[in-house]
């Protein structure tokens, strides 16, 4: 087995919601290894789902028959700046 150890210089915010409520989200002090997984284009989906449901399965098959795993990440530095998006329809 191998192992190996990177770091990520992050250049601007990251938009991962660690938790949703409504219209509210929360980023956490780590990305899930799923999300990373996906961000380092290590698996692909499409960019819209008309069904919103997971295809894990499938989309992660090519990295399972490698074997490759990779694991969560942890930040070195958190800032959690509040941020409000315009939720109101355009009309």
């Amino acid at each position: 087995m191998e192992i190996y150890r990177g770091r990520l210089e992050l250049l601007d915010y990251v938009f991962f919601a660690t938790m949703e409520r409504g219209k509210v989200y929360e980023t956490g002090a780590f990305i899930h290894n799923y999300a990373l997984t996906y961000a380092m284009r290590l698996a692909s989906a499409p960019y819209s789902h008309l069904i919103q449901e997971p295809h894990y399965e499938e989309e992660l098959r090519p990295l399972n028959e490698q074997g490759l795993y990779i694991t969560r990440a942890g930040s070195l530095i958190v800032g959690h700046p509040m941020v409000q998006f315009n939720t109101i329809a355009e009309g």
